[in-house]
């Protein structure tokens, strides 16, 4: 029941008859906090049967019988399976943790509990200084695609002194499909950092490779209206385009000017 493999646990868990469960409770229970996403998940599952068990509860317990540092980040991201929106506030704290784990799990939890409360914690995330903490920041913020938080994550990218968040921030788009990633690769183009510039500019060619056809639509209000910020910073750019990469950035810059100038779509 303590192995690492999920594989193992849930193969246990799954083979125990009710006499054996009732009699290993505290032992599962423990196994139900686990860091481990996939063995909370199948413990809590494998009681449900058995009677009623508020987990919620039992990760706030342990949360709150010791002191902050020694909090797992299973615990807190359980408590964000199964807590309620009143949760958060006891979470936040381990946001600003100086383990990356655990501002990892706060985010993760916090975003499950109340996504308008987890917005600008996910958007500040994108300058961690944990890869793992960013890579985390960047998918929720992708999976989601809230325009509101889109716009925010823009701004990193537009006037962030800080090269790991507009790193963090260009990822954020080039997650997303179509027209709703061009803003940000035209944008990452008048970045002062070389590296940053070169990014851009493969995404742009990768872009016009796998959406040629994209010409012919129209991007949303919101994404056309970040296109046109985008050009504008763009057309006050001296900075240049690798060689290589020159024809499809010049083609795709072209094809945004087209369209912001059109209706925006409905989606």
């Amino acid at each position: 029941i303590h192995d690492e493999s999920f594989i193992v646990v849930r193969n246990v868990i799954w083979n125990l008859t009710p006499e054996l469960k009732q009699a290993m409770w505290a032992t599962l229970l423990d196994a139900a906090c686990s860091d481990q996403r996939q063995i909370r998940a199948s413990v809590r599952y494998s009681l449900s049967d058995m009677h009623s068990q508020d987990f919620a509860e039992v990760y706030r317990k342990r949360i709150a019988a010791v002191e902050p540092e020694r909090v797992r980040p299973g615990w807190i991201e359980g408590l964000g399976e199964t807590g309620t929106g009143e949760d958060v506030t006891d979470i936040e704290q381990f946001a600003s943790s100086g383990n990356s784990r655990m501002r990892r799990a706060a985010l993760r939890a916090i975003a499950s509990l109340d996504r308008s409360a987890a917005s600008r914690r996910l958007v500040d995330a994108l300058n961690d200084r944990s890869s793992r903490v960013r890579r985390e920041a960047v998918r929720m913020l992708a999976a989601a695609h809230d325009d509101d938080e889109l716009d925010r994550v823009f701004q990193t990218l537009q006037s962030s002194d800080s090269e790991l968040a507009a790193r963090a921030a260009l990822r954020v788009f080039s997650r997303l499909r179509g027209w709703d990633a061009v803003p940000a690769i035209l944008l990452a183009g008048t970045r002062d950092e070389h590296e940053l510039r070169d990014r851009a500019a493969q995404y742009a060619a990768t872009w016009m490779r796998r959406h040629g056809t994209y010409g012919w639509t129209m991007p949303v209000a919101a994404t056309q209206a970040r296109l046109v910020l985008a050009l504008d910073a763009l057309g006050r750019s001296s900075h240049p385009v690798p060689r290589q990469y020159a024809d499809s950035w010049a083609s795709l810059v072209e094809w945004a000017a087209r369209v912001c100038g059109g209706k925006p779509s409905d989606r």
